[in-house]
């Protein structure tokens, strides 16, 4: 069988939706501060990033065990979140009298999508917050982070008995441990539940600006200041999560107790002001790994954001704080 070389953290088909031509987006890396245009075969990607480590496959299956069933599978899931993702879209471009009375008849009282129309983009939403390069790279920072301290406190003659069977912060270890998390069904449905139970609003873009979309698009922000946590966990007090759809479309989510005031709108469209999208867009920018990605060549949030904020922009920056 065939292995394929560029495996995409982002699905290529989520990306046509933020492109003119449905092949080229403008790119902004934020290292580098550049722009440039790219194809969308060639962004959010890295070669077999999904493929089982050699090292991971028993000698008895390395001619039979298939080291990219992940990357296989997350195909067969793309066109399933595609089909939701069309119908969202749909829901909220086509707003019109027939639309109106549909919406009445079946008593949706403004609702562009059903209970299991969120239960499902809960789900996808999931998935795409765990495949990320950022996501894997979070778990080697936070591995690392934990070693050092560790080793710090333990006395040296204790260290070994401490950390037996920690595997380490290896390449190899780091893949297995995020691929594991991805397809664990029981941490998958938890954080799928976690989401459900958020209020989901949906934004429409009708401003002159583009919304962005980034190498990992489903970002994070935190409402509540706690002394110790940082709450910006998916579940957290106070936090809100969105993860744009299209340039026109984005889904937010926020935690319902901090927001209780927005509960009237879960499944709802709402219009989004200019201020909402430069928002928005600079959260992107705040949570990618590298670059964002544009329908046009409109970055000045995105130059404004590294200007002001650096530290976000390195290449070498921590994602995980242990004290």
């Amino acid at each position: 069988m065939r292995r394929t070389k560029k495996q995409h953290f982002v699905p290529q088909s989520a990306l046509r939706r933020f492109s003119q031509d449905g092949e080229t987006l403008f790119v902004f890396d934020k290292i580098r501060n550049e722009v440039r245009i790219a194809n969308i075969r060639d962004i959010a990607q890295q070669r077999y990033f999904y493929d089982i480590p050699e090292e991971a496959v028993p000698i008895e299956l390395e001619d039979k065990f298939d080291r990219q069933i992940i990357e296989r599978r997350l195909g067969v899931l793309e066109s399933d979140f595609n089909s939701i993702v069309n119908r969202v879209i749909c829901n909220a471009v086509e707003r019109g009298w027939t639309r109106r009375l549909l919406n009445l008849v079946l008593l949706r009282r403004g609702r562009i999508i059903s209970r299991s129309d969120k239960q499902e983009l809960c789900f996808f939403v999931t998935l795409q917050y765990l495949r990320t390069r950022e996501f894997r790279l979070t778990i080697q920072d936070g591995l690392e982070q934990f070693e050092v301290a560790i080793r710090k406190m333990i006395p040296a003659d204790q260290i070994n008995k401490l950390l037996a069977g920690f595997r380490g912060s290896t390449d190899a270890n780091i893949r297995m441990h995020h691929l594991s998390m991805m397809f664990d069904d029981e941490f998958v449905n938890w954080l799928t539940n976690i989401m459900y139970h958020h209020i989901l609003v949906i934004g429409k873009n009708d401003t002159g600006h583009k919304l962005y979309t980034s190498d990992n698009p489903l970002v994070r922000q935190p409402h509540k200041v706690h002394p110790f946590l940082g709450n910006a966990g998916i579940g957290s007090p106070g936090i809100e999560l969105a993860m744009p759809l299209s340039s026109e479309i984005t889904l937010i989510f926020m935690e319902r107790t901090h927001f209780a005031s927005w509960a009237k709108w879960d499944r709802k469209l709402v219009s989004l002001k200019p201020g909402h999208v430069e928002y928005y867009n600079s959260l992107q920018v705040k949570g990618c790994d590298r670059q964002v990605y544009c329908a046009s060549e409109d970055f000045d949030v995105a130059r404004e954001f590294c200007r002001r904020w650096p530290e976000r922009c390195a290449e070498e920056r921590r994602r995980v704080t242990v004290e």
